[in-house]
């Protein structure tokens, strides 16, 4: 009972106007809390949405690089299938005909000297020493000397398989395989480099070198696979390789 008439006691001391002002400074506090509420749950949904967006982003990175992925495994299938396979013709090259000018030689490799016939010979004996190794491999193909010349490079590949120029000497191989029409192990040999370094120096070659080899092999649609990849993958590829392969490509109505 006292307590009722204390509290009657406050609002009749306080009046009409006290009781007003404090249901007014009461309402200004519940939106000003309202206010910074709304704020707080803006500023979190813009969050949200910046990280959705960053999801969707990363997920669209994922799916082009699974998408390139594929691609490249069915390039290489395709081009492994078509090494493989059986030639649909035999094509014995001309009498007369080497093969293509080899490409120019890299800063590491000796320049090449004019070809020569084949002849029976003995091997010169591995250094040791890998630069002195390859260089006597390079000799024996400068001479136009295809069957020891592979011989020698298949030995560096197997004494040096860490070595700088050990890309090099596996497409050399497949050169030595071409010039002497083995069309079929030629491409093997090119397809095999290229997988072992595709991003090595000799790579667009390889490529270049596989479709040329195909081609040989009446097996146009792989050997135009083999182009085509050329070109879109190797746009920093020596314009000789590349002005090669448009070649090819016109050559054989590549699509």
């Amino acid at each position: 009972m006292q307590k009722i008439i204390a509290a009657a006691i406050l609002i009749l001391s306080l009046g009409v106007p006290g009781l007003v002002a404090a249901q007014q400074a009461s309402g200004d506090l519940d939106l000003q809390y309202r206010q910074r509420m709304e704020e707080r749950l803006s500023a979190q949904d813009r969050q949200m949405r910046n990280l959705t967006g960053l999801v969707e982003q990363l997920q669209n990175t994922i799916n082009q690089t699974n998408k390139r992925v594929a691609k490249l495994e069915a390039d290489v299938a395709a081009l492994k299938q078509a090494a493989a396979a059986p030639p649909a013709a035999t094509l014995a090259p001309p009498a007369a005909t080497l093969a293509p000018p080899a490409p120019a030689p890299t800063a590491s490799e000796p320049a090449a000297a004019p070809a020569a016939n084949s002849g029976t010979m003995s091997l010169p004996a591995a250094q040791g020493d890998p630069q002195k190794d390859y260089e006597a491999a390079f000799a024996l193909l400068s001479e136009g000397k295809y069957g020891p010349g592979e011989t020698a490079f298949r030995a560096f590949v197997e004494q040096h398989p860490g070595h700088a120029l050990t890309s090099n000497a596996r497409y050399w191989i497949g050169e030595t395989l071409y010039a002497r029409g083995r069309y079929q192990d030629a491409g093997a040999a090119f397809l095999a480099a290229w997988q072992g370094d595709a991003s090595g120096p000799k790579a667009p070659d390889n490529l270049l070198k596989l479709g040329m080899s195909l081609a040989q092999l009446n097996k146009k649609t792989e050997a135009c696979v083999s182009f085509n990849k050329l070109l879109s993958d190797y746009s920093g590829a020596a314009a000789r390789v590349r002005s090669a392969a448009r070649r090819e490509i016109q050559s054989l109505g590549c699509s």
